[in-house]
C-alpha cells in the first residue's frame, strides 16, 4: 500500500464524521474517513429518528387535542 498524503483524517464515517469531511473538502482540503464497519452511517444509520413534539398547528388543525403535559406522561 502507498502512503496517501492527507491533510485531516476523520475516524468514523457516522453523520458527525461524514459532515467533518464534507466541510473539509469543501474548504479544499484532502481527507481520508476510516470506517471500521461495512456500510457508512455509524449509529445515525441505526437511529429511528424522532421530533418531540405536541400541541402543534397541525394537530389543532387535524382536530388532535394534545398538549406537553401529556406528551411528557409517555
Amino acid at each position: 500500500m502507498r502512503p496517501k498524503k492527507t491533510d485531516i483524517v476523520i475516524v468514523g464515517a457516522g453523520g458527525a464524521g461524514i459532515s467533518a469531511a464534507l466541510s473539509a473538502a469543501e474548504s479544499g482540503l484532502q481527507i481520508l474517513v476510516l470506517e471500521k464497519t461495512e456500510w457508512p452511517g455509524g449509529s445515525t444509520r441505526m437511529s429511528g429518528g424522532g421530533i418531540a413534539a405536541a400541541g402543534t398547528s397541525f394537530q389543532k388543525e387535524a382536530g388532535i387535542t394534545d398538549n406537553k403535559d401529556s406528551w411528557l406522561e409517555l
